[in-house]
């Protein structure tokens, strides 16, 4: 599978009702999130579209009253470059991605639909969604993104996330695992880590590869 569209690093905002998400208080603190344990797959060697999509539900709860708090700002960090943290509304489920009429009928290349550079394969930030989507191997399914998540000339990638939490106190996030740190010399995978803070309170979740 081709991958049409590849991410840097950069702050994604969500918006929040009622303007926000505001600083969590003093006496808020993370529910607990288990780690994340991948099967081997030669999908998570290489940053090239093929990997796993997985989300995780984060809480954020009053430590006095044991009460959710909504609208909390919620940072989250992928400590390595091949995994992506989006937000809830950036992840399409669709069908398989027909290619569009223009490609189909051979009256334009993948590259000139999506106005890919052809030094570094970037595609053009008005290129249509069509262009920015996704083979996740574990539930041999296609993702599509929103064009604002699509790569651009500037090399962002989603490795860092501005959140908020919703009325029930959670942030749904998800991780696009493309690859993992991986030694040629003896083919092994070696773990990676997110790290997820509210200010007052962080937690930092594994991601490991069954052995």
């Amino acid at each position: 599978m081709m991958k049409l569209a590849t991410f840097g690093l950069f702050p994604l905002a969500l918006a929040a009702c009622s303007g926000g998400p505001y600083p969590a208080p003093a006496t808020a603190v993370l529910s607990d999130l288990e780690d994340f344990t991948l099967v081997p797959s030669t999908a998570h060697r290489t940053q090239d579209g093929l990997g796993t999509l997985v989300f995780g539900d984060i809480m954020v709860y009053d430590d006095e009253t044991e009460m959710p708090l909504n609208n909390i700002e919620v940072e989250i960090l992928t400590g390595w470059s091949g995994i992506y943290v989006l937000p809830e509304s950036a992840i399409k489920l669709v069908q398989y991605p027909q290619p569009p009429v223009d490609v189909q009928d051979g009256s334009s290349t993948v590259a000139d639909y999506c106005d890919i550079d052809p030094e570094d394969g970037y595609i053009d930030s008005d290129a249509p969604d069509w262009c920015s989507w996704w083979w996740d191997t574990a539930s041999s399914s296609y993702y599509e993104l929103g064009g604002d998540y699509a790569m651009t000339s500037d090399n962002y990638q989603p490795t860092y996330l501005i959140g908020g939490t919703d009325g029930r106190g959670i942030l749904r996030f998800y991780l696009y695992i493309d690859s993992m740190p991986f030694n040629t010399e003896d083919e092994t995978f070696s773990g990676a880590s997110i790290w997820i803070s509210i200010g007052v309170d962080t937690l930092n979740v594994a991601i490991d590869v069954e052995e």
